[in-house]
């Protein structure tokens, strides 16, 4: 039984783990369309800039605390990572978004083979040390129920705890992000049946995202009968069947040639806040520029509220 306990514990602990990894997964294809198979790599980029900036930052500083350097290495290795997964997502994966899963999996697994090869030949390919002063030490519970008790790591435990913490502070931001969009609905502060809401279009430069609040001019679409702002929207009603709400609305058109990637549904009436984002998948060049929207109906509509 005490094998069994072990075993068990262990699996959860590492589990924990896991999610992490599985969290990026998920959040990267939420927010972009991109299923990332060089999460992994990415994981290990990091890790072996985390280990060599340890090692690094004393060389350079004279600094001989082992927190604060590794503080550093933690700031320094972040830094890098921010830069590394900005010249990806611009110069791979906001190519890629809609694209054929086997397009994908090539493009992505092409990242992950070469940040391997960038990592071991900036970083070397040794084996490296990360110690940030977590005990590593077995212990052992339960001694009084098991003989022996049962073997637990505690660099596992705490490791499991940190994981928690995280998915935990990820799951109640999105709570409260998704919170403060309902409320925004529900008191008032965006009425889709009577405020202005207008769509303006984007150029592929332009970051549209799920952490878009609010209609900015930067990178919009520039060209014959667009004027900046985009236009209001014609036909907006609001329906329901089936339990669900949805809002339709005309096609959009402007008479071009224009060439844009994406476009931004914002409410005008109320500080140009976001409604939708659309992603085109790629640059759309067409004269008259025509957006054609889903069929309105429950399954269908673009704006569907459960």
């Amino acid at each position: 039984m005490a094998f069994f306990l072990e075993t068990l514990l262990g699996g959860l602990m590492a589990g924990m783990l896991y999610s992490l990894v599985a969290l990026g997964f998920v959040l990267i294809f939420k927010a972009s369309g991109v299923f990332n198979f060089a999460q992994g790599a990415m994981v290990l980029f990091a890790a072996l800039a985390m280990a060599r900036f340890a090692e690094w930052v004393p060389k350079w500083t004279g600094l001989n605390n082992a927190l604060a350097t590794n503080l550093i290495a933690f700031a320094l290795a972040g830094v890098v990572m921010f830069l590394v997964a900005w010249l990806i997502e611009r110069l791979v994966l906001r190519h890629l978004v809609n694209q054929e899963g086997t397009t994908l999996l090539m493009a992505t697994l092409g990242i992950s083979y070469f940040l391997d090869g960038v990592g071991q030949g900036i970083f070397g390919s040794d084996i490296f040390k990360i110690d940030v002063g977590m005990p590593k030490d077995p212990m052992f519970v339960l001694d009084s129920i098991f003989e022996g008790g049962v073997l637990i790591n505690q660099e596992d435990v705490i490791a499991a705890v940190v994981a928690a913490v995280l998915v935990a502070a990820l799951a109640l931001a999105v709570l409260e992000w998704a919170r403060t969009q309902q409320v925004d609905l529900l008191s008032g502060t965006i009425s889709l049946a009577t405020d202005t809401l207008k769509i303006a279009l984007y150029t592929s430069n332009a970051s549209l995202d799920a952490d878009t609040t609010a209609y900015t001019a930067s990178n919009e679409v520039v060209g014959t009968g667009y004027t900046a702002g985009g236009q209001v929207l014609t036909g907006v009603a609001v329906a329901a069947s089936n339990g669900i709400a949805y809002l339709t609305f005309a096609n959009p058109t402007w008479t071009g040639p224009l060439t844009a990637r994406g476009a931004l549904i914002y409410d005008s009436s109320v500080s140009n806040k976001a409604v939708a984002v659309l992603d085109f998948g790629a640059d759309k060049t067409a004269s008259p520029f025509t957006i054609t929207l889903p069929v309105a109906d429950s399954a269908n509509a673009l704006l569907r509220f459960a």
